[in-house]
């Protein structure tokens, strides 16, 4: 299939599902919802974020996955993709479906870091039934390399082999090393596969692209900020809490608009002040949100700790291993994107954001919801101390500022300031 076709094809599929979150939906029978006061046909609820007023409040999702260890010395990145919709499992109903289709080779979830082996589809197809096998449009090829594999002797295409028919998730070094027997022994296969491999990156790129399309361009982002390189705070949650900093930058002072962002992380371990490293907790999501409330660079209404008309919730912390939301699938391929990026970029913001962009068919700025609003703010964000110096500003204090490398941090950190000047001008 063209691109052209594909595209054109995931944009009716979207069209359908994005039909679907706005329609009117049932949520219970009359007897349970009483209380709302607000029925449709057939005693079914409808809900206030389709029948309501403008000044209702708008909904948002949250997803994040994280690149890179945060505990090393490579630069690690926590990503989020950010989405406004009404109909949140309607949407992630359809763009399941849609990856599901795409990724037809792949077991749910697919993981963008094993996407890019392409042995992967390999030990993928082989774990499906003859029914699902033959979805795939390099099925043949597929079966021609499966041929050779039962015909070898070589220990890692046995290994693979064994572990792929015997149902087994294979490891990323078990992958990589039946990749390279590939190479060697099937050529002509090996170069199908890659293509396949490059084909799926793209799809997923088009389809984020579509979902722009559809919702509106500043209704979908992506949120992003590198770990800080130490600190007394464990740095992935260095990293969370500036996301979510951000976030607030970009929602807060919407005048007679409330915003909720519910938000769906991706289980990982994390370092506890008296636990010590335990799994990502509910409440450690929260208090990085409690923190972030306090840092947003815009000022809460006068006399209010926070601004109530903008909610983080931490929703879920989403085991990726087992069935996560679509949602989280496709920040797992943006934070492998955003992650691979970073580590090898001396480029200012204006190219890195190009190059990142060009990718995942997404942007990396937003227009911010206060005022003025003719500017776009980034939205990967750089850690400390960049952090400081943005607060140091905010606070009309002199920032210790040093530039220093790489480069598209200190074009953030001078975008920042300059619409923080904006901000303190405009106020009457």
């Amino acid at each position: 299939m063209s691109v052209a076709r594909t595209m054109q094809s995931l944009r009716a599929i979207l069209q359908a599902i994005l039909d679907r979150c706005r329609a009117v939906r049932v949520v219970g029978l009359v007897r349970s919802n009483r209380a709302t006061g607000c029925f449709g046909a057939q005693g079914c609820v409808i809900l206030p974020s389709v029948v309501g007023s403008k000044n209702d409040t708008r909904r948002w999702e949250l997803f994040l996955d994280e690149s890179g260890s945060f505990d090393g010395q490579q630069p690690s990145v926590v990503v989020g993709l950010l989405v406004q919709t009404d109909g949140a499992h309607a949407l992630d109903m359809g763009l399941r479906q849609t990856l599901q289709s795409l990724v037809c080779e792949m077991p749910w979830p697919p993981h963008a870091t094993e996407l890019r082996v392409p042995a992967t589809l390999l030990a993928g197809w082989m774990r499906q039934s003859s029914v699902q096998q033959k979805s795939s449009p390099i099925a043949s090829d597929l079966a021609a390399l499966v041929r050779q594999l039962d015909q070898a002797r070589d220990s890692d295409a046995v290994a693979f082999r064994d572990h792929a028919r015997a149902g087994v998730r294979l490891r990323l070094p078990e992958l990589q090393r039946g990749w390279d027997w590939i190479q060697y022994a099937a050529p002509r296969e090996a170069a199908v596969l890659t293509l396949r491999s490059e084909q799926l990156v793209r799809s997923q790129q088009m389809l984020l692209r579509a979902l722009r399309t559809h919702v509106g361009e500043d209704n979908v982002a992506v949120i992003a900020s590198m770990g800080p390189e130490s600190g007394e705070i464990d740095r992935y949650l260095a990293a969370l809490e500036t996301v979510f900093e951000r976030v607030f930058v970009l929602l807060r002072s919407r005048e007679g608009r409330n915003e909720e962002v519910r938000i769906h992380v991706a289980r990982r371990n994390v370092r506890a002040d008296v636990l010590g490293t335990i799994a990502l907790r509910i409440a450690d999501v929260t208090a990085c949100v409690r923190r972030a409330e306090q840092f947003a660079l815009y000022p809460v209404p006068k006399g209010a700790a926070t601004d109530a008309r903008v909610r983080l919730i931490a929703s879920t912390v989403v085991d990726y291993r087992l069935d996560p939301p679509a949602g989280t699938v496709l920040a797992d391929f943006v934070a492998n994107t955003v992650g691979r990026a970073l580590r090898k970029t001396t480029l200012g913001w204006e190219q890195l954001a190009s190059a990142i962009e060009a990718i995942v068919g997404l942007p990396l700025t937003m227009v911010p919801s206060s005022e003025p609003r003719d500017v776009r703010l980034p939205t990967l964000v750089p850690p400390e101390p960049w952090r400081e110096v943005r607060r140091c500003s905010f606070e009309a204090q002199s920032p210790p500022w040093t530039p220093s490398r790489p480069q598209w941090c200190n074009d953030v950190i001078a975008m920042d300031l300059a619409w923080l000047e904006r901000v303190r001008g405009d106020k009457p």
